[in-house]
């Protein structure tokens, strides 16, 4: 939301470099103006993502969607709709809730109008300065935009218990921009008999560029190999030696706790 393919260049390029073909789509009202991406609805970037994701099915037997921040929340929806297409599932800082989460519900359907455009915080994305700075993102927040990702949300949420490939959950504990209470709940309702939760200690929000990203790069690419080496994915199987739990509905999880668990 409000970035661009500049973020997962580097994340593409280590997992091309291991023999898995990427892409990395530019949505709808992205890379122009943020005035253009006040306009556009989430069904029309989901459209947009599902096309590529339809693309790549048609080519490979094995597809697998990593999404960061609210592309991640779009990747639950596809995951959801396309069972039988979709091989696994990373979410990278996925964003299902905000901080103050009810009070942005209560004001933004009167405040959008107020202030359309919103500045953002700087140092609340990226801990290394170096990576704030060589980021290409907009930055103002579209508010309109931003309302219609919290009703977005809610969708995902609901379609979390269709989900049923093995999911990836990657969550910085010093998220500013999303809750990390939206990795808890991808735990606890997604319909994945197998999942998998890692917490970050040392970056924000954006893993994919900042002071962890080697480590994030190796959990996923880990997770793609282990799906690409899979028969069958339901049965995908993940590192014995990780600290394994079992819930009431007897499913496999695995939590990688890199220090103590945010409340």
């Amino acid at each position: 939301f409000t970035s661009t393919p500049q973020t997962l260049r580097e994340v593409a390029g280590v997992l091309n470099r291991r023999g898995i073909t990427c892409r990395a789509p530019l949505l709808p009202g992205h890379g122009t103006h943020v005035t253009d991406l006040n306009g556009r609805s989430w069904h029309e970037l989901e459209a947009s993502a599902e096309r590529e994701l339809l693309a790549l099915c048609h080519s490979y037997q094995k597809v697998l969607i990593v999404g960061e921040s609210s592309g991640a929340t779009i990747a639950i929806r596809l995951a959801a709709k396309h069972k039988d297409k979709v091989a696994g599932v990373v979410s990278v800082g996925g964003a299902l809730v905000f901080p103050f989460d009810k009070v942005a519900r209560t004001i933004l359907p009167i405040y959008k109008h107020i202030s359309p455009m919103q500045r953002k915080i700087k140092v609340a994305d990226v801990c290394d300065r170096k990576a704030l700075r060589e980021r290409v993102a907009y930055r103002f927040i579209p508010m309109h935009m931003f309302h219609r990702l919290l009703q977005y949300a809610q969708l995902a949420i609901a379609d979390l218990s269709d989900l049923e490939a093995p999911f990836l959950i990657m969550h910085a504990k010093q998220d500013h921009s999303v809750s990390p209470r939206s990795a808890e709940i991808m735990r606890k309702r997604v319909g994945s008999r197998y999942k998998k939760v890692i917490w970050y200690s040392r970056s924000y929000h954006n893993l994919l560029i900042d002071l962890e990203k080697q480590r994030v790069f190796k959990d996923i690419e880990h997770f793609a190999k282990r799906i690409e080496r899979s028969r069958n994915v339901a049965t995908n199987k993940f590192d014995v030696a990780e600290r394994r739990s079992l819930d009431a509905r007897g499913t496999d999880q695995f939590v990688v706790d890199r220090g103590q668990h945010p409340s």
